[in-house]
């Protein structure tokens, strides 16, 4: 079975959601807590999805074919990852409440999809956007941040294992 680099950086991500939901747990700090889910909301764990990306973009970078777009690419696709990853999970979640195998299984499934884009994307000759992405990915950490520590009073925040929302906030 031969392996490309996509399938490589893909099964790379998908492994690596694992260790990045528990890290926060293991070392709890300010830092962790931007990159990291702080908690069991379905919310947080769009840091697991977006963190895994990024890293093994950021590994594989030197082996990316064209390199002019690469943070651009990884920023956009991104922002499709997480609303993707809802719009696939809240129906079943809202009813049949949370299977760890359904969630397991949405991440294969989004890895694959979005890995696919962006190779595609990756592809094109876009220049002078690895700025944009790179600024768009701090704000978009910077708005997981804002959200830990501010969460919206819905469903998508809370954390049916404390019975709270966002970071050591609003006990229910």
């Amino acid at each position: 079975m031969k392996f490309n680099l996509k399938t490589i950086m893909i099964i790379v991500c998908i492994l690596l959601a694992f260790p990045t939901h528990f890290i926060y747990d293991v070392f709890k700090n300010n830092l962790t807590a931007i990159f990291f889910p702080i908690n069991e909301s379905i919310w947080e764990h769009m840091k697991i999805l977006t963190t895994s990306f990024i890293l093994v973009n950021l590994f594989f970078y030197p082996f990316l074919k064209n390199k002019n777009n690469v943070f651009f690419s990884i920023f956009f696709h991104c922002l499709i990852m997480i609303p993707l990853y809802l719009i696939l999970f809240l129906p079943f979640y809202y009813m049949f409440g949370e299977n760890l195998i359904y969630a397991v299984f949405l991440i294969i499934v989004v890895n694959i999809i979005i890995f696919n884009l962006h190779f595609k994307f990756l592809d094109k000759d876009y220049k002078n956007l690895n700025l944009i992405g790179i600024v768009g990915i701090i704000l978009l950490y910077l708005l997981f941040t804002y959200l830990s520590y501010h969460p919206l009073l819905n469903d998508l925040f809370f954390d049916t294992i404390k019975n709270k929302y966002g970071f050591n906030i609003y006990p229910i």
